[in-house]
């Protein structure tokens, strides 16, 4: 599926086939604490995309203020925050205060990217640094993995060749892991984090500057009328 936003837009985005779970790697890091690291700066980063998007709902429903997103912030998954913010859009797009807003498409690209993020997200939230030992018993190598108790994570374990050195890779694989980031790995996926970052901030400014333009042209600036529906559990 195709972006909805014009080629000619000043905004950026990652590619999104970049939020794929990236591959398992020969070697991961020699110090557990680059990986620590890289957790808490991914997921730092998580958080503010998580708030820029809090804004817009509360931007779109017209209330400008702190109150509409802890109002958002009491949906516990991204998912649901997801579709809300979905819902919300697409209404937008309809009433007569927000149909004309030029970076309507900007949001939904941006939502659609916030989707297909909180999957790796996931992983790394979930999962925990693990060092394995070489083959031979010496070196060592440590990856974000998910924890064994994780059974969506997890899948059937296989016995190495025996007396045969294989990389530490392999021996993951071998674990059962259905992933295995390195730091490197988990920057990477907060760099395109901070993009959307960006972009949200962006979003969310030109929105406010579309309620200002309204105010000042005397039209009406009236909340969107949005009723949510939740599913009973």
């Amino acid at each position: 599926m195709e972006s909805s936003v014009p080629q000619e837009s000043s905004y950026e985005f990652p590619d999104l086939a970049s939020w794929k779970l990236p591959p398992i790697l020969p070697v991961g890091d020699p110090d557990r604490d680059v990986l620590y690291h890289a957790v808490g700066y991914a997921l730092s980063s998580w958080e503010a995309l998580e708030w820029t998007l809090a804004t817009l709902y509360s931007e779109l429903l017209g209330a400008h203020n702190y109150a509409a997103e802890r109002s958002y912030g009491l949906i516990t998954t991204a998912s649901v925050r997801a579709n809300i913010l979905g819902e919300v859009l697409d209404i937008a797009a309809h009433e007569e205060q927000t149909k004309d807003w030029a970076d309507l498409p900007v949001a939904r690209e941006l939502l659609r990217h916030y989707r297909d993020a909180s999957v790796m997200r996931n992983y790394i939230a979930h999962g925990l640094v693990s060092t394995i030992a070489g083959a031979d018993g010496r070196g060592h190598t440590s990856y974000v993995v998910p924890a064994g108790y994780n059974t969506r994570q997890m899948t059937s374990r296989h016995s190495l060749p025996s007396g045969e050195l294989v990389a530490a890779g392999e021996m993951v694989r071998a674990f059962g892991y259905r992933y295995a980031l390195t730091s490197n790995q988990i920057h990477e996926y907060r760099g395109r984090l901070e993009m959307l970052w960006i972009t949200g901030s962006q979003v969310v400014q030109s929105l406010r500057e579309h309620w200002h333009s309204r105010r000042q042209s005397g039209q009406s600036i009236e909340a969107p009328q949005i009723t949510v529906r939740f599913r009973p559990q």
